[in-house]
């Protein structure tokens, strides 16, 4: 496809790896076990080598040499993506990043650190300063720091602080341009979203600045209530309760808490659960809040004292791969359930696929506005047809969905990209090889006429 021999040959004494199982393993993230749809539109792309530089200077060499030969690239964390982000559509050359994994510095209340760098890393040095992460996803434990923020949205931590792209919640990128001569840039405020979510096709993150929450005290705490819809209210006022400190909210209607087999002594058959983070010095108000809404609490202990590892590990993207462990053939009309009919639009949806499958609902908040949830009912894939009827049904509950069976950026409804994203994907990538396909205003002419799921959503771009 590409003259990779050439390539290697300006490479010399940075690792790299053509063999076949090696790279078809770089080529692929999650996406293939979340979404049918994809997997099946994705089926048999892979790249032609992994390139891992260890040093900024060696990615500086990488990149120059992908520029000179016209080769395609695309930059890659831990592979934890859902949505496509790790999966190159023409070829070229996996850039593994794991290896520049350093945390730069803790200054106050900011972390910083190079892009393959795990989130736990970082985590870590900030609690030894007395901070923490503001936001992360189920995957601290594994995914990098760049990752995260060039393909992630949100996770533990957003039902208080909001999500990702929201001012305030990504400090400061320094971005690396593909070029003959690549140019180093460092962009803060509303810019770092011009990155955020891109995929990679904006620019190869080097180094990420966070802001960071002080540390505290959490307790994780599982309830079981007899009822969803009162599950639902509790999860709702517990978002909604802003005297209590809370990371996580998840709500999982039965069968799902089934699934999460090394929680089994603190689940009760045929309930529905609610996991969540909650400070120590609100577990009063917690039990108080669990009582008004006829909720059992079967667990409450420090963070970090359970049997069963991280109770975030339950949460969000972990949900669907307990999912997958339990034989689901997982799908989901991944939904954003509106503060201003929360409640209501949760009991729509509840009661309308009740014979489709469990709904699963994560606590959020989302551009300065009040507490919402974000999630679907969990459900055997049927096909493409199907998947757009319970989209349309959705909406028609007044639930706002995202396509998550399409890699296109702009498709998806997470992020609308402006003018100046364009003009700065031009100024960054001037012969379009970062990620190329993904970004549809910017694909090649070649690109692969099939995108996934094609249909117009609502989104969630407001």
């Amino acid at each position: 496809m590409h003259d990779i021999t050439a390539l290697l040959g300006d490479l010399e004494g940075i690792p790299y790896s053509t063999n076949l199982s090696q790279v078809r393993a770089k080529s692929r993230d999650m996406t293939l076990s979340f979404s049918p749809i994809l997997k099946q539109d994705l089926q048999g792309k892979s790249a032609e080598v992994v390139v891992t530089p260890r040093s900024q200077a060696e990615v500086i060499r990488v990149v120059a040499a992908c520029a000179r030969h016209r080769i395609p690239l695309l930059p890659r964390g831990a592979g934890t993506g859902n949505f496509g982000q790790a999966i190159p559509l023409f070829g070229g050359v996996i850039l593994d990043m794991t290896a520049l994994k350093r945390v730069l510095w803790v200054k106050g209340r900011r972390v910083r650190a190079e892009a393959g760098a795990i989130l736990e890393s970082l985590d870590t040095a900030a609690k030894a300063a007395g901070g923490e992460l503001r936001i992360h996803p189920s995957t601290l434990r594994t995914a990098t720091v760049g990752g995260f923020v060039g393909g992630g949205h949100a996770g533990i931590g957003a039902v208080t602080y909001g999500i990702l792209r929201d001012p305030g919640n990504i400090l400061g990128l320094k971005v690396l341009s593909v070029e003959e001569e690549p140019q180093i840039h460092e962009i803060r405020g509303r810019q770092v979203n011009w990155v955020h979510h891109a995929y990679g096709t904006n620019g190869i993150i080097l180094e990420v600045e966070l802001p960071l929450a002080p540390a505290q005290e959490w307790l994780e705490v599982i309830l079981c209530f007899e009822d969803f819809m009162d599950g639902a209210r509790f999860a709702v006022a517990l978002g909604q309760a802003d005297g209590i400190a809370k990371k996580v909210i998840s709500l999982c209607e039965w069968p799902v808490p089934s699934y999460f087999k090394p929680l089994a002594a603190y689940i009760l058959a045929h309930r529905t659960t609610v996991l969540t983070l909650v400070a120590a010095e609100n577990e009063e108000a917690l039990r108080w809040l669990a009582e008004d809404h006829r909720g059992q609490i079967t667990y409450c202990k420090a963070a970090g004292l359970g049997e069963f590892g991280p109770l975030y590990e339950y949460t969000w993207g972990h949900t669907g791969l307990y999912a997958i462990k339990a034989g689901i053939a997982l799908s989901y009309a991944l939904g954003l359930f509106p503060p201003h009919d929360l409640i209501g639009s949760i009991e729509r949806v509840w009661r309308r696929f009740q014979s489709l499958g469990p709904l699963c609902l994560e606590m959020k908040r989302m551009d300065g506005r009040g507490v919402m949830a974000q999630g679907s009912p969990i459900f055997n894939f049927v096909s493409n047809e199907h998947m757009i009827q319970v989209i349309r049904d959705m909406e028609a509950e007044g639930v706002h969905v995202r396509n998550s069976h399409t890699y296109l950026i702009e498709e998806s409804g997470f992020k609308t990209v402006d003018p100046e994203e364009q003009a700065f994907k031009q100024r960054m990538d001037p012969y379009n090889l970062l990620n190329p396909g993904k970004l549809s205003t910017a694909s090649p002419k070649d690109s692969a006429s099939k995108a996934g799921l094609e249909l117009e959503v609502t989104g969630w771009k407001a």
